[in-house]
């Protein structure tokens, strides 16, 4: 391939996904499922991650959680990438609901401390190794997870609902 044909193919992957986020940001999945598939087949090693992210989250969405784990699968992680506070708790979440506890414990405690720029996420995702922790029948652990998760903001959703957890372990 020649460098105008891969410059090409990189623009036509990045313009795809930017309407492909726009579609399902508007809630037309449909359309955005099949943008994210089309710009993947064009995606170089600057958009290929992003792509699969996104890929992977319209999956779940229509149900297709063998898609969604295929995708997550593939992606290399980047820690300065824009989504990757997103990335963690999605593929904790959808590890969490296909029953991968030790898989979603052990990606959410690889993940946590690069989250300290998002104390969102990072409450969010403390929380959710929490929940792997106590299904894996770890109290401690699990109770250290949620009880620095209700710390963050014992007002926040994520708070209330570890110290709710707190109480029943």
């Amino acid at each position: 391939q020649s460098g105008d044909e891969i410059q090409w193919m990189s623009d036509e992957s990045s313009e795809l996904l930017k309407t492909g986020k726009t579609r399902l940001k508007d809630g037309e999945i449909d359309d955005a499922l099949d943008l994210f598939e089309e710009a993947y087949d064009f995606a170089d090693e600057t958009t290929e991650s992003e792509i699969l992210f996104y890929l992977a989250y319209t999956y779940s969405i229509t149900g297709d959680m063998i898609g969604a784990y295929e995708s997550l699968a593939d992606i290399e992680v980047d820690f300065e990438a824009e989504y990757y506070p997103n990335l963690v708790i999605f593929k904790g979440q959808l590890l969490i609901e296909t029953f991968a506890y030790d898989e979603a414990a052990e990606w959410l405690a690889d993940n946590i401390e690069n989250l300290a720029d998002y104390p969102e996420s990072m409450q969010t995702a403390l929380l959710l190794e929490g929940i792997s922790q106590m299904e894996l029948g770890d109290t401690e652990k699990a109770r250290s997870a949620l009880s620095s998760s209700a710390a963050m903001d014992a007002e926040s959703d994520a708070g209330m609902v570890a110290a709710d957890l707190i109480n029943k372990l």
